[in-house]
């Protein structure tokens, strides 16, 4: 049996919780989304997960060419995953060492390689002098760089990328219709069986939903004001709940 899920917006949480979600009689109400999220009996929900809010770091690496000696072959492979193209992009640079080079002589035919390549590839800059500074232009923009030459380069990621989560823009490029591009969103889901509305008997008449709850917590990457006060209250809910009731996968049980 397939999983229905669905995505629902609260893009202005009021600042109360619990005129924002509410738990009576066993029911769940997630109350000023849109669309209206539906009523979830506390009894069938079967999990729960959070995704935090992440600015991201873009990533950087740092190339050096080793001991540069004429004659010997200075090539490396830069692949990223360029998430606004969906796929890996690779570009190989070359430079056989000539008779007096060294290595800003190497790093410097790298450079100009990349500035004529341009940015339709790879998203990233390129910087430093005796060493080839590669800096993500975005967190999810993540760079990889192998030695392929007789000569060896070395590379080393001074800065881990660390993927950004949430964010307007990417939620949108995913089909999830928020209303602002440079918000960031904290999502709660929630996995529970229900009465399928257009089965309402037979055997497909039980129904596992997923309902993704995008909260709107403004232009920060750190949860805050409202925004804040709806993840305490919801947490406080489900604790509750766990703690009456059986337990719920993803959900600490309150002490």
């Amino acid at each position: 049996m397939p999983i229905k899920t669905t995505n629902f917006i609260l893009e202005a949480p009021s600042g109360t919780a619990s005129n924002d979600v509410t738990l009576a009689d066993h029911i769940l109400k997630f109350k000023t989304t849109s669309p209206s999220a539906p009523d979830i009996d506390f009894r069938k929900i079967e999990s729960y997960a959070k995704i935090a809010i992440a600015a991201g770091t873009p990533g950087v690496v740092t190339v050096t060419p080793s001991s540069v000696t004429a004659g010997l072959t200075y090539n490396i492979v830069v692949n990223q995953f360029v998430k606004a193209l969906g796929k890996v992009s690779s570009v190989t640079l070359n430079y056989t060492a000539k008779s007096g080079d060294d290595a800003t002589a190497v790093c410097n035919a790298w450079r100009s390689q990349l500035t004529a390549i341009g940015t339709s590839l790879l998203k990233l800059t390129a910087s430093g002098t005796t060493t080839l500074v590669l800096t993500a232009t975005a967190p999810d923009n993540f760079i990889n760089v192998t030695s392929v030459g007789t000569g060896t380069s070395t590379a080393a990621v001074t800065t881990a990328g660390v993927a950004r989560v949430g964010y307007g823009a990417d939620l949108i490029a995913a089909g999830v219709p928020v209303a602002t591009a440079t918000n960031y969103y904290t999502c709660y889901t929630l996995t529970y069986a229900a009465i399928d509305p257009k089965h309402t008997t037979g055997e497909n008449a039980s129904q596992v939903f997923v309902a993704n709850v995008y909260v709107n917590n403004g232009s920060s990457s750190t949860l805050a004001g409202s925004a804040s006060t709806f993840d305490t209250g919801l947490t406080t809910l489900l604790q509750a709940v766990a703690t009456a009731a059986a337990s719920i996968e993803g959900v600490a049980v309150a002490s």
